[in-house]
């Protein structure tokens, strides 16, 4: 995954990064035929991104029962040296049964816990108007709980039901449908573009993703996991909140483009117990050059979830999911097929090299969620594990070696309290996070005695990052002045967080490192109505790690006009930065690193119209420019005397710029459901060229229909992701798919429910962009899906 980027390097020529820093793609063909010498690879820098790679090759109210009802939501061991393998199994999948054991124990604990109280029914989603849907708090704007009309930012919501409904797989497929946002997913892990920024290699760091408050992002890569790898059960998900633009003050690093905010379900917003199984399988129209079967297994999920309300007033909810999933059984690349290459099958023998890979798309993951709540205090935790082959040859390895994978490892356990101070309010919370990663890569290097054969030269490079670190924010907010349409005359924050890293260590073949650092943060906003329609609001926030960067501000501004009946117009202003991670300061050898690399910084420019149209229909229309700068970049040191590993090094220097204007319709009437948005963008980086992977169109429209007098429900949605260009300059063509799904809830005296689907409808063939350790330009996304699923209620 990530950073973890091995480096191979020739016996007698340049670096796998130096090759693909190279001018000429033609000098690029030859060296990538060079054999690669075990005992020379490292871990490769951090992706190297378009405008990096540049610089590199030239150097309540109104809805207090709604709210009610939701009131509680809220190192692996190395090798010394890479060795050789022979005659190996093949590569186990990870073991997931303490996982499934530690979900099952958490539901069946939940199970038997005291008798639920009685509830008052929770309404059903679909049967709100849009009014009424948009007076359900949010939190992601200031990280404290407003009405959507109330925020300084238009934030967009995805509720949980219809995540399930459509069928979505994980969190970057669901943002995906929402104004300016899309996914990349390369195979091993899932990417979010953000108005048009989303470079290949950049595993989300210019994202911030917290879970009910809690922080995902880890110390050493500095990313925010949005496929199966964030490891939160989909059962677990109430609502997803999206804010767009700088967002430091209110979260400090890595909230340069966004911030991305999961509120968890609760057992009064999900009680009872659910239990769901969904089946996925290929069924393929047009031939496909890879020949695979039209019809078979894709994948296997099961999930479960308890939620009850005890008579002594404690809230628990239990989530845990299974999945096992074969992917696709055959792939066709083009830029794999190549006599110079060495290629194997999965039982590692020799085969022609045609650019067809089989059998090595599998994924497996387990995952399991518990939060509790009583009276003022809250206890969530989250444990997940995550085994991925790579079937895209990256980094150089062995084409169709089954053993090349990542393993992606976490855990937490956050605990808090809430009080009310008389007219202000005290939270704090404090946790504690384990993140893991490994990874295996297959290499070859013919042996000495020139026998050709393998596995007899296949060398392993291992690869490995754990980190743990502590948390502990409190904040306090305190009013005053009397409600005027759900705004006091001054609302104000004020809070602290220090986050400490006792243990952060990156392994590899040949090297390992291990470090510590200690960040504090301060930060403020305030909220005032200073005329009848005017809201004016401001925030500032400082963070300092004295053994970094020292210290860096971020502040937001803006405006609220209610300017005419049922409409209101925004202003905002943010800047933002991303503190440099361990990886980037610290990699490969002490001669190579770079402690006082500073931050990228970012400024977000946004002007948003919002009009209503009864209770029915809201537009939305924005404008915004994003400007970024210092951004890390990687070059080579001048320094012929050391390897050419130890060459390379991060630092300051690179610039990107985005500029856009979106528009967004939704409505909602007697059970049906619309959403429909488009955005027009442009990115660029210092030079005026475009940047790699940012589409200049994004398009989606959606639509929830009542059948059969609302016995079923009727789902369709369609996305255009316009054309744009790989790393290399290739182009990648426009991608359109429409997904559709149908649910029949509550059938056979309402304990089961029943969902069928079809995503990528009209089996349209279309990629997304590789990155630079992939060969190729273009990796393929999955052909025409057919899923099923049915659940139990009890």
């Amino acid at each position: 995954m990530r950073p973890r980027r091995p480096i191979n390097k020739a016996r007698t020529g340049p670096s796998a990064i130096a090759r693909k820093n190279a001018t000429s793609s033609n000098a690029l063909a030859v060296m990538r035929r060079q054999p690669i010498a075990h005992a020379t690879k490292r871990r490769s820098p951090c992706r190297i991104r378009a405008f990096e790679r540049k610089v590199s090759r030239d150097g309540s109210s109104g809805c207090e029962a709604l709210a009610a009802r939701v009131a509680h939501s809220g190192a692996a061991r190395r090798a010394t040296q890479a060795y050789p393998i022979a005659g190996s199994a093949v590569a186990e999948p990870l073991d997931v049964r303490p996982q499934v054991i530690v979900a099952a124990v958490m539901v069946w604990r939940a199970a038997h816990a005291d008798e639920p109280a009685n509830l008052d029914e929770v309404g059903k989603i679909e049967d709100l108007s849009l009014e009424q849907l948009l007076e359900k708090p949010i939190v992601a704007a200031s990280n404290i709980e407003q009405r959507p009309k109330d925020s300084p930012a238009v934030v967009s919501v995805i509720d949980g039901d219809d995540l399930r409904r459509i069928g979505a797989r994980d969190l970057g497929s669901a943002l995906a449908a929402t104004r300016g946002i899309y996914a990349t997913n390369d195979r091993n892990y899932s990417y979010l573009g953000i108005r048009g920024i989303s470079t290949p290699g950049d595993y989300n760091t210019r994202i911030l993703l917290t879970i009910d408050d809690h922080k995902i992002t880890d110390p050493v890569y500095g990313q925010a996991m949005t496929g199966v790898e964030l490891g939160l059960p989909l059962g677990a998900i109430q609502r997803i909140e999206l804010v767009r633009g700088a967002a430091s003050s209110t979260y400090g690093s890595s909230a340069l483009l966004g911030a991305v905010h999961i509120v968890t379900s609760t057992g009064a917003t999900r009680p009872g117990l659910h239990v769901s199984s969904t089946t996925t399988a290929t069924a393929e129209t047009f031939a496909d050059p890879a020949q695979r079967p039209d019809v078979a297994l894709f994948g296997q999920e099961v999930s479960a979830s308890y939620g009850v309300v005890t008579a002594g007033g404690t809230d628990v909810f239990a989530a845990g999911s299974y999945l096992r999933a074969p992917g696709l059984r055959a792939i066709y690349m083009p830029e794999l097929a190549s006599a110079a290459e060495l290629c194997v099958d999965p039982q590692r023998a020799p085969v022609a090299c045609n650019g067809v890979v089989r059998d090595v798309d599998h994924e497996e993951a387990a995952s399991a969620y518990l939060g509790i709540h009583r009276g003022g205090f809250r206890l969530s935790g989250l444990a997940s594990t995550r085994f991925r082959q790579i079937p895209t040859a990256s980094f150089g390895t062995v084409i169709g070696d089954p053993d090349t994978h990542t393993t992606d490892n976490r855990i937490y356990l956050d605990g808090g309290y809430h009080a009310a101070l008389g007219a202000a309010e005290l939270d704090a919370h404090a946790s504690w996070d384990f993140y893991n990663y490994r990874g295996r890569y297959a290499y070859y290097t013919p042996p000495d005695d020139g026998d050709p054969s393998y596995p007899a030269g296949r060398s392993m490079y291992h690869d490995a990052a754990t980190s743990h670190w502590l948390t502990g924010e409190a904040r306090l907010r305190w009013r005053r002045g009397e409600l005027v349409d759900g705004v006091t005359d001054v609302d104000t924050i004020a809070g602290a967080e220090v986050v400490a890293v006792p243990k952060a260590y990156q392994i590899a073949s040949e090297t390992d490192r291990t470090d510590h650092e200690v960040q504090i943060a301060a930060y403020g906003q305030a909220e005032a109505r200073i005329a009848e329609r005017l809201v004016a609001s401001a925030g500032a926030r400082i963070d300092v790690r004295p053994d970094s960067y020292g210290a860096s501000g971020s502040s937001r501004l803006g405006l609220l006009v209610d300017a005419w009946h049922e409409g209101r117009l925004r202003f905002t202003f943010g800047s933002a930065f991303r503190a440099p991670n361990l990886y980037e300061r610290y990699y490969f050898t002490a001669q190579a690193t770079q402690p006082t690399l500073q931050p990228e910084r970012a400024y977000t420019y946004e002007l948003s119209a919002e009009q209503y149209l009864g209770d029915h229909v809201r537009l939305i229309i924005a404008g915004y420019r994003n400007d970024l700068d210092d951004l890390t970049q990687l070059t080579m040191l001048d320094n012929p005397g050391q390897t050419a590993g130890d060459r390379f090094v991060f630092h300051n220097g690179g610039e990107a710029d985005g500029r856009g204007a979106e528009a967004e319709i939704e409505a909602r009437w007697q059970g049906t459901q619309l959403r429909a948005n488009l955005a027009v963008q442009r990115s660029h980086d210092e030079t005026g060229a475009n940047l790699p992977n940012s589409p200049h169109t994004l398009a989606n429209i959606s639509l929830v229909v009542p059948l059969a007098a609302d016995r079923a429900r009727l789902a369709i949605a369609s996305s255009f992701v316009g054309h744009r260009n790989a790393p290399s300059g290739a182009p990648i063509d426009a991608a359109f798919q429409t997904d559709v799904a149908v649910e029949v809830p509550r059938l056979g005296a309402e304990a089961v429910d029943l969902g069928l689907g079809v995503s990528n409808l009209f089996d349209q063939r279309s990629a997304v962009p590789g990155s630079e350790e992939h060969r190729q330009s273009a990796i393929p996304r999955d052909p025409r899906l057919v899923w099923i699923r049915i659940g139990l209620h009890l």
